[in-house]
C-alpha cells in the first residue's frame, strides 16, 4: 500500500508540474503575441547600447560560468555569425531576471532609499524560501532583444507573493 501511495504521489506531482509548465508556456506565447501586435510596451530602443546610460532596479540571478559558456557556444556565437551588426551583451552581463522593481530610465526613477528598502525586503524574504528550478523553453524575439524564455517551479510564485506583500 505504501508503495502504491508513493507512486500515486509521484504521478500526481508529475501532473501538477506538467500542468504548470503548460500554463507558463501559454503565458509566454501570449506575451509574444502581444508584442507582435504592439499591445505590450517594451523598453525604448536606443541607437547605441554600449553607451546606454539608462539604469533600472531589478533582481537578477547571474548564471554559473558553465551555463554561460553553453549559451555562448550554442546560441550567441551562431547568432553572431548571422548578425554582424547586432549588439551582443558581454557574457558577464547575461542574467536571469527574477523581479523588476523599477523600470529602466535615465535619470533613474528610483532613489538610494528605494535601493536600501529593496535590499532589506529581499534579505528578509529570500532566506525563507527554498531553491527552485528553471527550465529553459525557447528563444523569443522581443522588440529590442532576444530572450531565452523559461518556466519555473512554483517556489518562484511564492517568492513573488512574499516580496509583493512585504
Amino acid at each position: 500500500m505504501l508503495c502504491q501511495s508513493a507512486i500515486g504521489h509521484h504521478f500526481y506531482k508529475m501532473l501538477i508540474t506538467s500542468h504548470r509548465k503548460q500554463e507558463q508556456i501559454e503565458i509566454i506565447n501570449k506575451i509574444e503575441k502581444m508584442f507582435t501586435l504592439n499591445q505590450l510596451s517594451a523598453v525604448a530602443v536606443v541607437d547605441n547600447y554600449e553607451s546606454d546610460l539608462r539604469i533600472c532596479l531589478t533582481s537578477v540571478h547571474l548564471p554559473h560560468k558553465q551555463l554561460l559558456n553553453t549559451i555562448n557556444g550554442k546560441i550567441i556565437r551562431p547568432l553572431q555569425k548571422l548578425s554582424k551588426n547586432v549588439y551582443f551583451y558581454p557574457l558577464k552581463s547575461l542574467h536571469i531576471t527574477i523581479k523588476n522593481i523599477r523600470t529602466i530610465n535615465n535619470p533613474p526613477n528610483f532613489t538610494k532609499d528605494d535601493v536600501e528598502k529593496a535590499k532589506q525586503i529581499f534579505s528578509e524574504v529570500i532566506p525563507k524560501h527554498k531553491k527552485f528550478n528553471i527550465y529553459f523553453h525557447k528563444l523569443t524575439i522581443l522588440p529590442n532583444s532576444l530572450s531565452l524564455m523559461c518556466f519555473t517551479d512554483p517556489e518562484l510564485d511564492k517568492i513573488f507573493l512574499d516580496l509583493d506583500e512585504t
